[in-house]
């Protein structure tokens, strides 16, 4: 049973570090006492990379942006599977494979990051080194706790490797929120910026994303049963640091931010790093508007709901890789016109322009990227005071940037409704859009205003705890109405 939570000492080791794409390669799995890797740096980098392997199984394909996007009122399940059918129908229940999928790779995730964290040796050659090691397993653990908080709400708070518990219990939001905060502000003040991580160690966390990351705790946190008086403040203070002094930019074009050649660049915060030859992305395969287009075969899973397309504007430049109707690809000069399944809008967002296969994309998964800088800091100015002119101008920084027309002259309610619809365009399809939804309060209204579901929030605003962890573990509760 403790190995649920409590992995065992003997580690498998996935990644090396000897380039860019390589930091995905799979090595043969060798297997020791984990104390043996925490004696060199290669050792080290090594056990961190089996924290940052937790998020591959939340972000590679489907799971991430399908279970938070079909439960939203974003993205419509089109085929047939049981599970992923109760999420879009909400009529899910604490069996549902899915679902589980999220506590499984968080915990799973967590227990590395503990162990990373507890075994790192407190006297070592570079201590530089050692103290960015545990900035970047704290930032992990923060980030798997922060998905899982707002998932699930109240699950177990694990922070120790060697006596974490057998049969751990429920722990509260506020008490999640707290580990949370405190591991990123111990993070940023030992991660780089970004521009000065080396070549071969991009994608790995900076000081940047640890800061933005702690900002989307404060506003998140603004509205949840666990708020401070002065999340907002807190959530403006962060991210205009990072709009003050991390470097980061915008891209010229929308999908230049998901293009393979701008991966871990300027408008890349944090990605969960994929490579089409050793680990790759089939999040595009999904979202493909075809089971047999032009040179490039998909799965056809799920689209873009109506009500979604319907909120972009005429010319905004987000539009033309969102197929609907008729479409047409061009390849070698030669031009076909094809439709899309049933007129649904599919994105293209995470096209892979040199991989083409069905499951075969290197496509990176955005975590954070910095339109949400932007547009989180204009919703907690406004929540303070209104839409200032800074509120203003990082609004329209975005939405010009998709050669949509600057706003102006609004109050501080259809402010606060302008950063809600610019956040369901600028991020569709990459997870985010339920946990808006929640924090905001209108996931029930929003849902039902697009599909024909009853939601409750009074059960729905967390997901059920996996059946699985209710029935081994006696000191659970599970979440009510499941």
């Amino acid at each position: 049973m403790k190995n649920r939570y409590h992995l065992s000492i003997v580690i498998i080791l996935l990644f090396i570090f000897s380039g860019c794409e390589e930091f995905l390669e799979e090595n043969p799995k060798s297997f020791s006492s984990a104390s043996v890797y925490f004696t060199s740096k290669k050792g080290i980098e090594q056990m961190l990379m089996g924290a940052y392997q937790g998020g591959q199984g939340l972000y590679r394909g489907r799971t991430y942006a399908m279970d938070f996007g079909i439960t939203s009122d974003e993205i419509n399940w089109l085929q047939s599977n049981p599970s992923r059918e109760e999420l879009e129908h909400y009529v899910f229940t604490a069996e549902n494979i899915n679902l589980a999928l999220i506590w499984q790779n968080g915990f799973y995730g967590i227990n590395r990051a503990n162990l990373l964290i507890e075994y790192l040796p407190k006297d070592f050659t570079d201590m530089n080194f050692i103290n960015r090691i545990r900035a970047e397993g704290k930032f992990l653990r923060a980030l798997y706790y922060f998905i899982l908080v707002r998932t699930y709400g109240p699950v177990p708070l694990i922070a120790e490797y060697d006596n974490a518990p057998y049969y751990p219990v429920n722990s509260t939001v506020p008490k999640i929120y707290g580990q949370i905060i405190e591991d990123l502000l111990d993070a940023e003040q030992y991660l780089p910026n970004w521009k000065d991580i080396p070549a071969a160690e991009k994608g790995r966390a900076s000081r940047g994303a640890a800061k933005t990351l702690l900002a989307m705790v404060y506003l998140t946190r603004a509205t949840s049963e666990a708020a401070n008086s002065d999340d907002y403040t807190k959530a403006v203070a962060k991210t205009k640091e990072v709009i003050d002094s991390e470097g980061y930019d915008l891209w010229d074009n929308y999908f230049d931010a998901f293009h393979p050649d701008n991966e871990n660049g300027k408008e890349d915060l944090f990605s969960w790093q994929f490579d089409a030859k050793f680990l790759s992305n089939s999040v595009q395969a999904d979202f493909s508007p075809n089971p047999d287009i032009y040179g490039q075969a998909g799965y056809v899973s799920f689209c873009l709901t109506d009500d979604l397309y319907s909120k972009f504007e005429i010319g905004d430049e987000r539009l033309t890789k969102i197929f609907k109707g008729a479409y047409h690809t061009e390849v070698a000069g030669d031009t076909k016109t094809y439709y899309t399944y049933n007129n649904k809008a599919f994105t293209q967002k995470y096209a892979d322009p040199y991989n083409k296969t069905v499951s075969k994309h290197g496509t990176n998964f955005p975590i954070i990227r910095y339109p949400n800088v932007l547009l989180m800091y204009a919703e907690a100015e406004n929540e303070i005071n209104g839409p200032t002119a800074n509120a203003y101008a990082a609004l329209n920084k975005v939405r010009q940037r998709s050669n949509v027309a600057a706003l102006s002259g609004l109050t501080k309610e259809t402010f606060r409704q302008a950063v809600r619809d610019e956040r369901y365009k600028e991020f569709h399809g990459e997870g985010i859009r339920w946990f808006d939804l929640v924090r905001w309060g209108i996931l029930v209204e929003r849902v039902k205003a697009v599909k024909d579901v009853t939601v409750d929030w009074s059960k729905h605003k967390y997901f059920p705890f996996p059946q699985t962890e209710i029935d081994t573990n006696p000191n659970l509760t599970q979440n009510p109405g499941y």
